[in-house]
């Protein structure tokens, strides 16, 4: 810890506690559950795991925080959620999040891979948030 390496992952251990969290892909075979809705649009349709959708899912769990414990697209069900993501649609602002911070997250949720933000461009960001956020309090 001393890197200030922080690392975000699932390893499945919240399937028992929230099994309505997780879902099948629909190309899943295995019946494997996963959590789609923290999922890239590249890794729910292609099963493509990389730093870009960790970036896409960071941004997911950004405006989870931010709507202080919502459930992402609790309105979709889980079989249509790739048609809407599709659609360009995202997660709407959260109530009270600032709009520098919203758009931080949108960029997350960019289709194109290669045009999301790296984690180094991400942490940029965020320390540029703070530091905005630092001189109003």
């Amino acid at each position: 810890m001393d890197d200030l390496t922080v690392k975000l992952t699932d390893y499945a251990l919240s399937r028992d506690i929230f099994p309505q969290d997780y879902d099948c892909l629909p190309t899943d075979l295995s019946n494997e559950s996963r959590p789609l809705k923290f999922m890239a649009i590249e890794s729910i349709n292609d099963r493509r795991f990389s730093t870009a959708s960790d970036v896409w899912s960071y941004g997911v769990i950004l405006w989870e925080l931010m709507s202080r414990g919502l459930q992402p697209y609790a309105d979709i069900e889980a079989c249509n959620l790739i048609t809407h993501l599709q659609c360009n649609n995202r997660l709407i602002q959260p109530m009270n999040c600032p709009d520098s911070l919203y758009k931080i997250m949108s960029i997350c949720w960019i289709t194109t891979i290669d045009q999301r933000p790296s984690m180094n461009s991400l942490l940029r960001s965020l320390m540029e948030f703070y530091g905005q956020l630092a001189r109003f309090i």
